[in-house]
């Protein structure tokens, strides 16, 4: 039996579909590109001794209802090297190595498909700080992500918001937006009253938070910062603050 060789199949594939198509490449067209990833690089002060074996480092959403959902968590030893990784999804779309995690754009896709994730400013990131007089926002949504270390004094390997201790954070977030847009609103935490700005683009952004206290009150700011890497975000974590009251490291 005698069998084509390939070179001889590829010439006959060509000649089929030239005369019907123009090209084979319209029955055969490249896939398309990879969504862009995300690469985290934290700063985490040395874990207390006391929380050495339960401490995890973590990245969550919220939804409107402040309900914690995490992208990619990892246990931690004093020494920040992992015991062990869990992940999630199951590798490889994300995983923690040492201090940097990577979040792939096919989960960030998922993430800003889903409704319970891109919410409106007051519904998700300003939900609980009593906004009034809301302008400059409208149709922008908004997607953050949220990392910070906790102790897990349940010993389940999973985050609960009420009986878990939050040992690092920052006020910095990691946020998508649906478009460029800047707002401002008057708002009350804790009794403090404050006036809080913002100009974000669209995508990905790391937004970094600052507050400057005046004789008028306490006055914050949220913007996206500009980055030559737009995929790589350096962050500074340290213990939990005030975000109306108190300044936020240098990223």
């Amino acid at each position: 039996m005698k069998y084509f060789k390939p070179k001889y199949f590829k010439l006959a594939a060509l000649t089929l579909c030239a005369p019907l198509l123009g090209s084979c490449w319209l029955i055969f067209p490249a896939p398309p590109p990879s969504p862009p990833s995300l690469f985290l690089s934290f700063g985490v002060p040395e874990i207390p001794s006391v929380a050495v074996g339960n401490a995890y480092l973590g990245v969550f959403w919220y939804d409107a209802e402040a309900n914690p959902y995490p992208v990619v968590t990892s246990r931690l030893e004093g020494n920040m090297v992992p015991l062990e990784g869990r992940l999630s999804p199951p590798p490889p779309p994300s995983g923690f190595t040492g201090r940097e995690t990577f979040i792939s754009g096919y989960e960030l896709q998922k993430l800003q498909e889903n409704p319970k994730f891109l919410l409106s400013l007051q519904q998700g990131e300003a939900r609980d700080k009593g906004v009034s007089q809301l302008g400059g926002a409208d149709g922008a949504r908004t997607g953050t992500l949220y990392p910070f270390v906790w102790q897990d004094l349940l010993v389940n390997g999973k985050f609960d918001p009420v009986n878990d201790k939050i040992l690092f954070d920052t006020n910095d977030v990691i946020s998508y937006a649906n478009k460029d847009f800047s707002y401002s609103f008057d708002g009350n935490s804790s009794g403090i009253s404050f006036r809080e700005t913002g100009k974000r683009r669209q995508g990905w952004t790391h937004v970094h938070h600052f507050v400057l206290t005046g004789t008028s009150g306490n006055e914050l700011t949220w913007n996206s910062l500009a980055t030559n890497s737009p995929s790589l975000y350096k962050m500074r974590l340290k213990e939990p603050t005030d975000v109306v009251s108190s300044m936020e490291v240098k990223p």
